[in-house]
């Protein structure tokens, strides 16, 4: 699938390109546009995106020893949870796959199958940052405890703290249900008796084999985000599709108002443009649409657009890649 527009797609694979760059990859021309966006949305979906966003602990993390006596992981976490609510980075706290292996390379070091299969992502919680950047990212020290959490985009769902590994039904996805059953409501399968039961092992292989499984928690069955053959995240991939829709809605809307755009900018700037230059900026994960001749950004909002002051700052963007 691709999009109408040749110059928005190609400004989609220049920024894909520009980035992957940054960390010593490059794009296999001979793939297909739907191939490398995917590619790359499956690393963008590692990192956290911009935005104030509220925290939740778990009354098991709350009551975790590692948590309550242990004040080097309590400090790190507790840190976590400022910055994600007042907007900061939490680059440093990510693996250093997101550096090392951004784009596929046939090993599969490129994904993060816990994220990919079950929505969650891990934090590193050392106690002190490494002294050498890598990438422009000063890393938190690495460790064998990791804190998992589901990451939404209006909030922050603390889990508990696991050793570097899978953690599974009797772990982290139980939770889950106790805490906030309702996160996992759209993954239930009503109507649905007598599921095949895996074990630990068993999902642990057949999630590296990318193969999805049922689960069994508190007696109610879940999907969750099925993977495909190639170990992405299957919803993402739908979502993906709807990407690529709204791409070539806003292609639509802006041929249908393109008299209200100029006229916004020509008033705003004092100018006399008589035709527009559109194009697309893709950087860290967030899109922006640009007039290129003002400099100014356009944000699309449903069938709305606002034209903003700065030229691609965060919060002018369109549309987040990112978690």
């Amino acid at each position: 699938m691709e999009i109408n527009n040749d110059t928005f797609q190609n400004d989609i694979l220049n920024g894909i390109e520009n980035e992957f760059a940054k960390y010593g990859k490059e794009i296999d021309a001979s793939i297909d546009f739907g191939t490398i966006l995917l590619d790359y949305t499956n690393w963008r979906r590692r990192f956290i995106g911009p935005g104030y966003r509220k925290v939740f602990y778990s009354v098991e993390l709350k009551n975790n020893p590692l948590y309550k006596s242990n004040k080097k992981f309590k400090k790190t976490i507790d840190k976590i949870a400022y910055k994600i609510k007042n907007a900061e980075s939490l680059d440093p706290f990510l693996s250093k796959g997101v550096v090392d292996n951004p784009s596929e390379d046939g090993s599969n070091k490129n994904k993060d199958l816990m994220l990919n299969s079950f929505g969650i992502h891990h934090f590193h919680i050392g106690d002190s940052y490494e002294q050498i950047p890598k990438n422009d990212i000063k890393f938190i020290k690495r460790n064998n405890e990791l804190l998992y959490a589901l990451v939404k985009k209006d909030a922050v769902y603390f889990i508990n703290i696991y050793a570097h590994d899978f953690p599974y039904k009797e772990h982290a996805l139980e939770v889950v249900y106790d805490n906030w059953e309702f996160l996992l409501k759209d993954h239930e399968m009503q109507g649905i008796i007598g599921t095949t039961e895996y074990s630990e092992n068993d999902i642990k292989t057949l999630t590296k084999k990318h193969i999805s499984t049922s689960l069994t928690i508190r007696g109610k069955s879940y999907i969750i985000n099925a993977l495909t053959t190639s170990g992405h995240n299957g919803m993402w991939m739908l979502e993906q599709k709807k990407f690529i829709n709204a791409i070539n809605h806003i292609d639509t809307t802006i041929q249908l108002q393109e008299r209200q755009i100029l006229n916004q900018l020509n008033q705003a700037l004092h100018q006399n443009l008589s035709s527009l230059n559109i194009g697309i900026v893709l950087k860290d994960g967030l899109l922006y649409f640009v007039e290129h001749q003002t400099e100014k950004t356009i944000v699309f909002r449903e069938n709305e657009f606002i034209i903003a002051d700065d030229f691609c700052i965060v919060g002018s963007h369109t549309f987040d890649l990112n978690s």
